[in-house]
Formats: structure tokens, sequence, C-alpha cells
């Protein structure tokens, strides 16, 4: 069964360079491997169709390498995985990759995903990873109600999602207006069907992303730049320019304006603050100096503030820029030695952007209601203990 992954990953090297270029009735010697463009910035999900199926039990390094192999980034922390079982009941792979944040400009590369516990290494198609001339390129997301083209959508469960090269050109009209002819011969107008249509233009596109582009457009549900298309377009293939692998194509596509779906985390979890302290019921002649706060990845720090409030009042009590945060692994401290003397309620907010990981940022809290504390006396007095209600034998 073909692969009609745009990230295919073979578990060959020379395996995943060719990408069925090599013809009897064709010689290239100009190669393009830029149709497939990511964002740096970007996240994405694709689904494997691996023959045999692919496996990596969590134990896996994910790397971008050149077409020497030489590795020019680790990317293991951006790339999230679940196993699937496919249609041929073989494990496959939904992976998602999160903000690579590095821009290799035109450079040819792959990712290549190894086992860190066996010999297992697979490796993508080329592709380009970079922002350059990225108002020539166009996001995609996509998915089908059930199993499509070898893609195991109802066990995935997610969109897929990519970047491609190619651009939006002009509206095109399509509107119909149906009539009749009186039996005088007056023509009658009735009311307008009205579709407004556009035309993609795709300057370059070598056969290996011709088929999976055309695969994609005809799934149950997409996206192009966040809007959902309304037909099945179809890309018209063409002649190959001289005697390079690319041709240049269009198609045309409707949309609803008004359905709009940005992308979501569908593996990533997300940056999430998991604990803080000080929380709850506290008291006073206990009560810890610390402002701490940890989430469910390594963190690191940005610009921002971190604010503690008096409920009472609203009032400030104390302002903490990042010059005043400590950041070990997970967690952050901030010694709020002297701010809270006495007993109250208590509320503490920061700053969106002021905790990130890889690149995606914490939103921050905003308001006197997700990070609040009180501070108390005890609830038990000297007074309050009699050794006369306790038996002694």
């Amino acid at each position: 069964m073909i692969d009609y992954s745009f990230l295919r990953l073979k578990d060959n090297f020379a395996d995943a360079k060719d990408i069925g270029d090599n013809s009897l009735y064709h010689t290239h010697d100009l190669y393009d491997y830029t149709f497939i463009q990511l964002s740096p910035f970007k996240s994405y999900l694709q689904i494997t169709n691996v023959k045999g199926g692919v496996s990596f039990d969590s134990y896996y390094k994910v790397e971008v390498i050149d077409c020497a192999e030489t590795v020019l980034k680790d990317i293991t922390d951006r790339v999230f995985i679940n196993e699937i079982t496919g249609v041929d009941g073989n494990t496959q792979l939904k992976f998602e990759i999160i903000n690579i944040s590095e821009d290799f400009y035109r450079q040819t590369v792959f990712l290549r995903f190894s086992s860190t516990i066996s010999d297992a290494v697979y490796y993508t198609a080329p592709i380009n990873i970079t922002d350059y001339q990225s108002y020539n390129t166009t996001y995609f997301k996509y998915k089908c109600y059930d199993d499509r083209y070898g893609i195991p959508y109802t066990n995935a469960q997610c969109y897929q999602s990519i970047t491609l090269k190619l651009r939006r050109g002009a509206p095109i009209d399509e509107t119909e207006i149906q009539g009749y002819t009186q039996i005088t011969g007056k023509q009658i107008s009735a009311r307008a069907i009205e579709q407004q249509s556009n035309n993609w233009i795709i300057d370059n596109i070598n056969r290996f992303g011709y088929v999976r582009a055309n695969k994609m457009l005809r799934n149950d549900i997409v996206y192009v730049n966040d809007v959902r298309i309304t037909n099945k377009a179809v890309i018209e293939g063409n002649e190959y320019e001289g005697s390079t692998n690319w041709f240049s194509t269009s198609f045309v596509v409707s949309s609803n304006e008004d359905e709009i779906s940005t992308y979501e985390f569908q593996i990533f979890e997300g940056l999430q603050l998991i604990s803080k302290s000080p929380i709850g019921k506290n008291v006073l002649s206990g009560f810890t100096t610390d402002i701490t706060g940890t989430f469910n990845y390594p963190i690191e720090l940005n610009t921002g503030t971190l604010t503690v409030y008096d409920s009472s009042d609203n009032s400030v009590l104390a302002t903490y820029t990042e010059s005043d945060i400590t950041i070990t692994g997970n967690t952050f401290t901030i010694d709020n030695t002297g701010v809270i003397t006495s007993n109250g309620s208590y509320y503490i907010m920061f700053s969106s952007d002021l905790f990130s990981y890889i690149g995606i940022c914490f939103e921050g809290i905003n308001n006197a209601i997700d990070w609040t504390f009180t501070v108390q006396d005890g609830d038990y007095l000297a007074t309050d203990y009699n050794s006369n209600d306790y038996l002694t034998n």
C-alpha cells in the first residue's frame, strides 16, 4: 500500500531520498524539493502508513539532517508521538511537530526518527524548513471521517496538517443565474446562486507532492489557511518543465469564509501550571516566604511581571520582574519574605509570555480567581487542649 503522507517515513535513507522522479519516459537534470515547506514557527501533525508498521515505545530521537546525513538540529523535545493501530493492523504513528524554531532557508533537509534502545531508524522525504517567501505558501488542515488512503483516521482521531508551496491567485465568480423565457419572448431572471471561488497557483510541484496534494484535497474536511473549502478540488497534471522534475499547475476551490478552524494541539498537552504555592488556607505563624509554581515541562524565563494583591481592596503588595525569579527545571521560585505579615485574603497574577517551553508561552494568570490564598490564625489554641479529655489507660 502506498504511503500518502507528506512526511512519509522510510527505514532506508536512499529510499527516503527517492520520491519517484526517475522514469523511463523523462530525464531529470534539475531537481526541486521545495513544495513541502514547513514553517519553523508553526505546528504540524502527520499520520504514518509505514509498510510493516513502526514503533518506538516512547524511546525516540528526532533530528533535522542534510543530504549527507549530517545532524543540523536535535528537535526531540519538539516532536510528540502517539502509537496507534493502522488499517493493516500494524502499529503506526501520529506525530506532532511543535515550533522547530530554526530556519534552514533553501537547504534540503530530512527528519530522522531513531530509536534510543534499538537500531531502528526512519527518514522523511526531502523537505524545506523555512519562512523564506512564506507569502507563497499555504497551510492545510485535513481529515476524513473514516479510514482513507491507508491512513487510520478512525483510530487517530485527529487532523493532519502541512504547509505547501502554493499561492492564492485571482478570485473567480461562479455565480449561477437561472431564469426562464415568457411566452412573449421576454427573459426573466431568477435569484442568483452565488459562489465565490479562488484559483490557487503552483509554480513548482514534483510528482511526490502532486500525488499527495490531490489525495489531501479529497479528504472529507479540508481547511486552507484556516478556512474550510466546500468542494473537492482536482489538481491537473502538466508536462515537466524541460529536464526538471517539476511542473506548474493550478486548482480552484470554493470556501466558506464563515467556517474558521485554527490549529489546536492534538498530542502536545500545551504548557500547564500544575501546582502553585501558597494556595488555600495558611497559618500566619508558619507561612512560607516563597512563591513557587511548577509546570508540566521545563520552562524558560522571559520578560514580564508577577504581582501579589490584597483581596480586600485589590491593592498591590509586591511586583516582581524576571530578575527576581529563579528557574529550576519545571519550577520557578520567588522570595516573598516580609510581604505577607497579617491575616487576610490574597491573590497572584502574572503576565502572559513570562514563562515558555520550546517557544510556546504560558497564557499567564490575569484574574483574581485562579491563584488565591488566605492567611489566618491556627484552628487550635493552647486553651483548646485539656489532658483530662483523654484516657490514660
